[in-house]
């Protein structure tokens, strides 16, 4: 793929920036991440702040994944409301975070370097805290254009999940990717209503079966 084509894929999807649903600021070991959803439901954190944290430049980073096929499709444009006013910003949807973090190497780094320390506990830690804001049901603004009925929420998720994450040490990651295997959904909000006492009652079994280990 030239540069030329990526700049020219970069300028049309950023001229075609997505605006959030949901933006908030989460402060990790002392520093800010801008994080976003996604009209369609998905979480996803703004490389700029990301970056910066890590001491690594945004623009090559926005390369790096746009060059690694299976996380290509993760990255988007969103309009990010900043200081400055709305800026539209590259973000890595949640699905594909963990991936892009495992791919930086620290072994090629100092072990004095300051970075190094920062990049493990991002690659240990940051996933479960960006998870964690994901997974937590929040109201949503209705559209101003409409009066609705009820306020419009997402849906709720069980509270069993923070329990299974203690009882098994599993990343939450790993946990709702099982949760969306047992259910054949590719994230929560498409499973159905009428199953949630199902995924409830999946939760349980979960922390049943960690708890006899």
């Amino acid at each position: 793929m030239s540069d030329e084509y990526e700049d020219e894929q970069e300028s049309e999807q950023e001229s075609q920036a997505l605006i959030p649903v949901e933006q908030d600021t989460l402060t990790f070991h002392g520093k800010p991440l801008i994080v976003v959803r996604l009209p369609d439901g998905r979480a996803g954190v703004v490389l700029r702040w990301l970056c910066e944290n890590l001491n690594l430049a945004t623009t090559g980073q926005v390369t790096r994944i746009r060059r690694t096929e299976v996380i290509a499709d993760d990255l988007v444009y969103m309009q990010v409301q900043t200081d400055g006013g709305p800026q539209n910003m590259a973000t890595l949807v949640l699905h594909g975070v963990a991936y892009w973090l495992a791919t930086i190497d620290t072994r090629r780094m100092d072990k004095d370097d300051p970075r190094r320390a920062e990049i493990l506990a991002y690659q240990r830690d940051a996933v479960d805290a960006l998870y964690a804001w994901a997974s937590t049901p929040r109201a949503i603004a209705a559209p101003t254009d409409l009066v609705p009925a009820e306020p419009i929420t997402q849906p709720a998720r069980p509270a069993s999940d923070a329990s299974i994450h203690q009882a098994t040490g599993k990343h939450q990651a790993a946990i709702y990717s099982d949760l969306y295997t047992a259910f054949s959904v590719p994230r929560y909000q498409e499973i159905p209503e009428e199953e949630w006492d199902k995924v409830e009652n999946w939760f349980q079994v979960q922390l049943q079966r960690a708890k006899r280990k």
